[in-house]
């Protein structure tokens, strides 16, 4: 009874969110991406990078950026790269030249929704936090005009048990990274996150972590908080 509850306030709070016609697979920039275009007149855009254990593909998650589209009624546009888990989009490069053909994806898509919208933010959430900051440092003429870090962590390494973040390198170093940034920054926590710990994010943005008290590491349980402060209806630090 409490799935079909659950599932019924859902629907009444979020209707465009269940409408599977409402997000398009089409390239940008030469790219496939999810596309959630609601018909707003509107010239704002979301790039979105979805975390390790998520997929454009995957209709389960889809819902999240529609949601997100739907509320700050922006365009919303989530991008995957070669080799990125459970995108299936092939791609021979491994490690530091994956990582590379990321941000070069990652850029191409931002540059190309630059030339038809006058806001452009990029928004990340678990693992995608560390290509969008890994592509702000590296292309660093990439103007945007916000970035949403959602459950993000400190260095990949970091992620490894102990004794074992040496097989990590250098890759996804969010701390280094982070610093280069020139456009404001938001960053969203789940205080049960049972995967990346607060911890992380408190050491990339001290006390300016948005903290969502009754957040896990699934992005559903951090979307609220994130749309409300992308509409500047909530800026507390700690947010139920």
């Amino acid at each position: 009874m409490g799935n079909y509850l659950t599932q019924y306030i859902d629907r009444r709070l979020y209707p465009l969110a269940h409408e599977p016609c409402k997000t398009q697979f089409s390239a940008i920039g030469g790219h496939p991406c999810a596309v959630v275009d609601l018909g707003f007149p509107t010239q704002q855009a979301i790039v979105f990078v979805h975390g390790n254990e998520s997929t454009l593909q995957d209709v389960q998650k889809e819902p999240q950026l529609v949601r997100l589209a739907q509320r700050t009624r922006a365009r919303v546009v989530g991008v995957s790269y070669p080799n990125y888990p459970g995108t299936g989009l092939p791609c021979d490069a491994i490690g530091a030249q994956l990582d590379a053909a990321a941000c070069r994806r990652l850029r191409d898509v931002v540059q190309a929704l630059q030339m038809s919208h006058a806001s452009v933010k990029l928004m990340g959430h678990s693992l995608g936090c560390g290509a969008v900051l890994q592509t702000l440092a590296t292309f660093p003429r990439i103007d945007v005009d916000g970035v949403v870090l959602a459950a993000p962590f400190t260095r990949l390494g970091d992620m490894f048990p102990i004794g074992l973040g040496w097989l990590a390198g250098d890759r996804w170093n969010n701390v280094r990274h982070l610093g280069t940034v020139r456009a404001p920054v938001q960053v969203f926590h789940g205080a049960q996150d049972e995967v990346i710990p607060l911890a992380h994010s408190r050491a990339l943005h001290g006390d300016d972590v948005r903290v969502v008290e009754k957040g896990s590491h699934a992005l559903s349980t951090l979307m609220p908080a994130i749309t409300d402060a992308l509409c500047g209806v909530h800026d507390a630090r700690t947010l139920v």
